[in-house]
């Protein structure tokens, strides 16, 4: 039970007092940025640039904190029942590639899963891990990926017993949450890093998925921004007692971490953090009810699905966040795509994700019914015109597990060079190739192009799939390792 203490404690916002406190004062500006408080900006940007500021005399230190930086730091990990929190101003990713730096062996085995976003990647190039990927598991139907299969993970850890370290993603990006119990425990020779981007909202009400932390999990990323009313790029890394060196993933950090952090951010982490405690789940009820309500009406429109209760079903899986609305075009007759287009002209609606077939509203607990009734009525009017029947499914899951022949490290630092793609079976990839979405790594660099991802990739160009490919967005051409 929360005590008195706590919950007025909780209220506090030591950084966002500290810069009111500061601004209410007259202060001639001798230090960087060079607006000085919003000089030479539009004036859309004149309020926050006021709190722009940096590390003067009464804001602390980013990365020595003794003041009102490091009680922020402590009241963000009572709340979210961490043993230590640290901010984060550059996104989630730089925690990902700071867990990754921090590892006590950087050469040595990772297990994470194929489905982790990008900045596992860096992580991995970084570190100089080497990768052992927990393969995606798809829904044939929808084509998406919710998430991987207890079986496939028990079998890489006893095929890999010196892995150092276990990654996964939980929620995934369509809000689908793993029974962490099932994936691990508290060995600290063993630590499981869990990246939450998507799930900091959890662990304020009872309804919702379990937060990481309420596992025996080692540490774990958040993404404030994502889910709490935090600006962009604000996010969070905590540790717990089962972390085995927070001194080097505190220097990971540093060493990753800009010297000029945002104020602005850290006093939005702030306030989002007291709100979260005092009023979250109350915030985060409203939001539930709406969401039960409108995914019922949406799921009996004619010719769409809204998924999500079926994963459930699943032994690997939880639950699911009801504030990620997944839309399956299942008899309408234009791709996401098209059907994204068409109700950002004529509604105004901007949706995070759109392909194929699926279109992903990302709901906040700040939406009423007034946003929900608008997106109802845009899917409803999508419905009334273009019914039909439900378009064939493509045939672009993932090929089996890949063949590491090097480290994304030593593939980084290979001399490269660009061939056909027609011409690049067994080869050594020098590149990253990824369907978005799901954004799946389908080819990362040091992997062996087998026949199978060739055939894909030879699939993906000829079917004009949206592909993030860093060097020929076209896969006319691929980047391999010179021989």
């Amino acid at each position: 039970m929360t005590s008195a203490l706590s919950k007025f404690s909780q209220q506090r916002t030591p950084i966002y007092e500290a810069l009111q406190a500061h601004c209410a004062n007259e202060h001639h500006r001798f230090h960087m940025p060079g607006h000085i408080g919003g000089e030479g900006l539009p004036r859309e940007f004149k309020d926050l640039a006021n709190f722009d500021l940096t590390e003067i005399m009464g804001l602390d230190d980013f990365h020595l904190p003794a003041t009102i930086i490091a009680e922020a730091r402590q009241l963000l990990a009572e709340a979210v029942g961490a043993n230590e929190s640290f901010f984060l101003v550059n996104g989630a990713s730089s925690g990902i590639q700071s867990f990754f730096l921090g590892l006590s062996n950087p050469g040595g085995e990772v297990i994470i899963p194929r489905n982790a976003h990008r900045s596992f990647y860096s992580g991995l190039v970084l570190s100089g891990a080497w990768p052992v990927y927990i393969p995606a598991k798809f829904d044939r139907d929808s084509g998406l990926n919710w998430g991987i299969s207890l079986q496939d993970f028990i079998s890489l850890k006893k095929d890999h017993p010196q892995a150092q370290a276990t990654f996964l993603v939980n929620p995934n990006y369509y809000g689908i949450a793993l029974d962490l119990d099932k994936f691990g425990g508290n060995d600290k020779l063993d630590p499981l890093i869990i990246d939450e981007a998507h799930g900091a909202h959890f662990g304020f009400h009872p309804l919702y998925p379990p937060a990481a932390l309420s596992f025996s999990i080692a540490g774990c990323v958040q993404g404030f921004h994502k889910t709490w009313p935090v600006l962009n790029q604000g996010a969070g890394l905590h540790i717990t007692n089962n972390y085995i060196d927070p001194e080097r993933l505190k220097n990971a950090l540093s060493l990753l971490t800009t010297t000029s952090p945002s104020y602005p951010i850290l006093a939005s982490i702030d306030c989002a953090r007291a709100l979260l405690y005092t009023k979250g789940e109350e915030l985060l009820e409203k939001a539930r009810l709406l969401a039960l309500e409108y995914r019922a009406r949406i799921n009996a429109l004619p010719g769409i699905t809204v998924i999500g209760d079926e994963f459930e079903l699943l032994p690997e899986v939880c639950g699911f966040d009801p504030l990620k609305l997944v839309i399956v075009l299942s008899g309408i007759t234009l791709s996401g795509y098209q059907a994204a287009a068409l109700l950002n002209r004529s509604h105004g609606i901007d949706f995070e994700l759109y392909d194929q077939r699926v279109l992903l509203a990302m709901m906040s607990m700040f939406h009423g019914r007034d946003d929900w009734e608008a997106l109802f009525q845009a899917l409803f009017s999508l419905t009334n015109k273009y019914q039909g029947k439900r378009q064939t499914p493509i045939e672009y899951l993932l090929p089996q597990q890949p063949i590491v022949i090097l480290s994304p490290r030593q593939a980084w630092e290979r001399a490269k060079t660009m061939i056909a793609l027609s011409e690049s079976l067994g080869q050594v990839s020098g590149e990253m190739i990824a369907v978005y979405p799901p954004g799946i790594p389908c080819l990362l660099p040091g992997e062996l192009i087998t026949e199978p991802i060739r055939d894909y990739l030879m699939f993906l160009k000829d079917q004009k799939i949206k592909s993030h490919s860093g060097n020929d967005s076209d896969l006319e051409n691929i980047l391999i390792i010179e021989n």
